[in-house]
């Protein structure tokens, strides 16, 4: 009887840290960096909000990168992961010539502050990040949240995307791809009083 016992629980040992092990090591996997490729020729396109609002154009973008890794989710317990992304974004220095005038002088406000003329241009921007298979086969689509990129450096811009992926969705995930979607231009909110 002592021998059936032993026996039983040592299979439910074996059992249940062969388990606990396959998971982990499926999980080490899943949280490695991928490298991103672009989703288009150039990895960029623009709204029309972003095209037909805004008077100063974005320079050349010079070089478009980035690498993403899936994250655990915060709640506990949860074989939800989130896609955490790092992007470098090098965009040319902005062309004053080509800028319109009342970008070029210095404008006094009636609460007594004063807005220097612009240097650069700045733009709000999301990241969509494309889930693909082994065959190539789209899987899924995720966003990041908005963010900025100013022309004349390389912005380094790291964050998480809005929507969690699966565990199981995430397995099967071997290629990613991104475009970076210009949303409106911040420097052109600029009025004078």
């Amino acid at each position: 009887m002592k021998l059936t016992v032993i026996i039983f629980l040592t299979l439910i040992v074996g059992f249940t840290s062969g388990y606990i092990f396959s998971n982990k090591r499926n999980l080490s996997d899943a949280h490695e960096w991928i490298e991103l490729g672009l989703s288009s020729h150039k990895g960029y396109s623009w709204t029309s909000k972003a095209l037909l609002e805004s008077d100063i154009q974005i320079p050349e973008i010079k070089a478009l990168s980035g690498k993403v890794k899936f994250l655990d989710s915060i709640e506990n317990g949860s074989d939800e992961l989130v896609l955490g992304y790092i992007v470098s974004v090098d965009i040319d220095s902005l062309d004053l010539e080509a800028v319109p005038a009342k970008y070029k002088q210095e404008i006094q406000w009636d609460n007594g502050w004063t807005t220097e003329p612009i240097k650069e241009v700045t733009y709000q921007v999301r990241f969509e990040f494309i889930l693909k298979d082994s065959d190539g086969f789209f899987l899924s689509t995720v966003s990041g949240s908005d963010q900025f990129v100013t022309s004349g450096k390389i912005n380094m811009i790291q964050g998480k995307v809005v929507d969690e992926v699966s565990l199981s969705l995430s397995k099967r995930v071997s290629e990613i791809t991104f475009t970076m979607q210009f949303l409106k231009c911040e420097t052109c909110k600029l009025e004078s009083p």
